[in-house]
């Protein structure tokens, strides 16, 4: 190996680059020495970095060749899960993850671990994704140790979450107490300030993935000292002691505390929330004034509660006094005292939820907290990094705030912070985005090295609902516009934890194909998150597990092999690509009602936890679905991560046309190749039998009955004759599929399902 060929740490040109990306960011005539100070400050931190790595890591990265990027793959499965997918009494989550896995899923060598770091587990906290702290394991889950052992056992992939940190975040807390460098860390507006800047027009571009609000009400610690030190029911009682005779009770004094909040429409928290039930409950028992009468629901909050908001009627104190009868005069009183007894009150830029604060990339301190937390993640050995809500990741008003041109230098930054010192883990961007503007973000060649996909999730219900394949060839007529570098791959999933993304799918499925699709999610008991466009409501994420996105089928083993070949057909699509499957649908766990119900959250209904012993039980027994699921899910995995045509150094898959067929568009026929291995992979998407020929050498599998040559179907593990005429002629029962290679595909055994 040559010393061209071998990778460096800490490279001169790329410490020298990340240095005029900086510059080109942070310009001086606008940001004076930002670039500059921020520059040094983030070098030294690599530099440390790569001092304090660990010295066997420190030789693999030495071994890598940056000509070869693709050697840091693997063609295996990841399986998407949180921490605490499954669990067991006593004992940390991980271990019970790990166990189960191992036990009942050999196949998958893989994972992606979802946010595991510090969370709030006593309210809303975005499934984990609202992270207390973004370097330290949450305790419940097990220790920094054991989930670095984890990572490095399997082809893995971390998730760092970008874009924001929970509002019980150190630093951000740290601001509410009195801090002021501390909120340079966040976007923190004063009332004064925020109406300014809103009455300018700065935030009306700004793209909202949410329908929450953009910014959310918080109050800081009140100025004097002795106040600070006093608890919510002794402020109570010094704004009481201030407004003298006038003092209304304390039910109301507490609506007017929480005024602000309540005419935000913002999520509230529960010692908020409290505050609105007294007041209720107090105007049906000491006045004649109907509660629904200042009161409507949000149509936007997912709360396990009652979300109440003022009527449209109810703009300020002074009207909600006058409402029930008292003196509008009282909320000037209260006003003026209450900044300085309840502490003054601050909108904080809180994209995604009101418990996430976003993260300010465009001060020091700000990005010096970026860099900490990045840090953690590349003193690891993992193998991916998913770089969670990348394109939010700068601000800047008067524009969407999505995907600016600041966003594409900050994560080249990135990038080079990775080559410097961790120069095995691929970066990968997480846009959820239709799929033409994944492939055009992949085609720059300053793109990232792989990125998300989520076109699967909505198009593969889609086929099967309809039975007809119409959608498939419009994925790949999408993907050859595009020229993309042959060492970039996407990563590729059917399911997440998330809702699924009717995003992804806006430049593939019509608005008819998505409706149709939401009619039957919301048939099975599943949840819609709409938005309204010129043309009405429509759908943006079907909240619902895999199995409920599906029309009922009253046959059990027709839905378990419907089931098994819906993901056949997801990962013969994927091809070449990073492939992936959530948890949750290796056993096709349903939707968790109950779950929805405690929490309020949508996304909740496909968050399933799962309690490990209960669960097995089920995998052991031959007769339960879950078993016949969980054994072919595994042996479908073995053979997808075993088959030389799926290689991730070979080509995109490929919608072949059979030469006849009893139904048009009935059959999904996918070409896989690498090399000189090819497979063909056919999948029937409907409930009815369906018989078609098809010419193997439109796949270059050479066959004919001259030679005596045959296929090999590695489903049924039988031959495959052609006819007289090379040609085969092929009958599939409902939901049958075949996988179709020139010899058999040799799996390992360690790999196959087995009690």
């Amino acid at each position: 190996m040559s010393k061209l060929q071998s990778w460096q740490p800490l490279a001169a040109e790329n410490l020298q680059e990340i240095r005029r990306r900086f510059k080109t960011i942070f310009p001086a005539q606008e940001y004076g020495d930002l670039a500059e100070r921020i520059g040094a400050h983030w070098i030294a931190a690599l530099e440390q970095l790569w001092k304090a790595k660990d010295p066997a890591a420190k030789q693999q990265d030495l071994t890598y060749l940056p000509s070869d990027p693709l050697s840091r793959i693997q063609q295996s499965t990841l399986v998407i899960a949180y921490a605490d997918s499954i669990q067991r009494t006593g004992e940390a989550t991980l271990t019970a993850l790990e166990e189960f896995l191992s036990r009942f899923f050999p196949a998958i060598r893989g994972i992606h671990m979802l946010p595991a770091c510090v969370v709030a587990e006593d309210r809303f906290n975005d499934g984990y994704f609202a992270q207390v702290v973004r370097n330290r394991i949450h305790d419940r889950f097990g220790s920094n140790d054991q989930f670095a052992a984890l990572m490095k056992r399997r082809f893995s992939m971390a998730d760092f979450v970008l874009n924001h940190v929970d509002i019980r975040n150190p630093r951000f807390q740290a601001y509410l107490d009195g801090d002021d460098a501390a909120g340079e860390c966040f976007f923190v507006f004063t009332e004064e300030e925020y109406q300014r800047h809103l009455a300018n027009g700065d935030f009306a571009e700004v793209f909202r993935p949410r329908p929450f609000p953009l910014f959310t009400i918080f109050r800081r610690r009140p100025a004097d000292a002795r106040i600070a030190t006093m608890n919510l029911g002794e402020r109570f009682a010094e704004m009481e002691r201030r407004l003298g005779a006038a003092t209304p009770p304390r039910e109301l004094l507490g609506i007017l505390y929480l005024f602000g909040k309540v005419r935000n429409d913002q999520m509230l928290l529960d010692e908020d929330y409290r505050h609105i039930l007294r007041f209720r409950d107090f105007l049906r028992e000491n006045t004649r004034v109907d509660p629904d009468t200042l009161f409507v629901l949000s149509e936007t909050q997912e709360v396990q509660h009652e979300p109440y908001i003022f009527t449209p009627e109810i703009r300020s104190r002074a009207d909600l006094l006058e409402a029930i009868g008292q003196d509008p005069e009282l909320a000037a009183s209260y006003e003026k005292h209450d900044p300085e007894v309840f502490g003054p009150e601050v909108r904080v830029l809180t994209t995604f939820s009101h418990v996430q604060a976003d993260l300010n990339t465009s001060t020091f301190e700000g990005l010096r907290m970026l860099a900490e937390d990045f840090s953690w993640y590349l003193a690891m050995d993992i193998n991916l990094l998913r770089l969670d809500a990348a394109n939010y990741a700068f601000k800047k008003w008067k524009t969407s705030c999505f995907g600016l041109p600041e966003v594409s230098h900050l994560m080249k930054i990135l990038y080079l912070s990775m080559d410097s010192v961790s120069p095995r883990i691929v970066p990968n961007l997480e846009v959820n985005d239709r799929l033409g503007a994944v492939l055009e973000q992949m085609a720059d060649p300053q793109g990232p090295p792989m990125m998300y996909d989520f076109h699967l999730a909505s198009i593969l219900p889609q086929v099967f609902n309809s039975g007809r394949i119409a959608a498939l060839p419009r994925i790949f007529e999408m993907i050859d516009r595009y020229e993309i570098p042959e060492s970039s791959i996407r990563f590729s999933l059917a399911e997440s934890h998330d809702g699924k993304s009717v995003r992804g799918s806006m430049d593939l499925l019509t608005l008819a194909e998505r409706q149709a699709l939401a009619e039957v999610v919301e048939a099975n008991g599943g949840r819609i998150k709409y938005k309204a466009t010129p043309e009405g409501r429509e759908p943006y994420e079907l909240c619902c597990s895999t199995r409920d996105s599906l029309v009922r089928l009253q046959d059990e083993q027709l839905e378990i092999r419907r089931y098994l070949s819906f993901y056949t057909l997801a990962f013969a699509l994927m091809g070449r690509n990073v492939k992936s499957i959530y948890f949750n649908d290796l056993l096709a766990l349903p939707n968790d009602h109950r779950r929805l119900e405690r929490t309020g959250e949508l996304r909740d209904l496909k968050r399933t936890r799962s309690d490990f012993d209960a669960l097995a039980a089920l995998v052991e027994d031959p007769d339960t679905f879950e078993h016949r699921i969980a054994r072919g899910m595994n042996d479908l995995i073995a053979l997808v991560d075993s088959d030389p045509a799926l290689h991730f150094r070979g080509r995109e898959a490929e919608i072949l046309e059979p030469l006849e067929q009893s139904t048009p568009e009935a059959v999904a026929v996918v070409h896989c190749c690498c090399a000189d291995d090819h497979t063909l992979i056919l999948i029937n998407v409907g409930a009815e039998e369906q018989s078609l020929v098809l010419d193997p050498g439109a796949a270059r599998l050479a066959v004919g009955s001259s030679s005596g040559d045959s296929l090999y179907d590695n489903i049924t593990g039988r031959e495959v004759k052609p006819g007289e005429d090379g040609n085969l002629a092929l009958t599939l029962e409902p939901f049958q599929c075949m996988w179709l290679s020139a010899a058999e595909i040799r799996v390992n055994a360690t790999l196959r399902f087995r009690l």
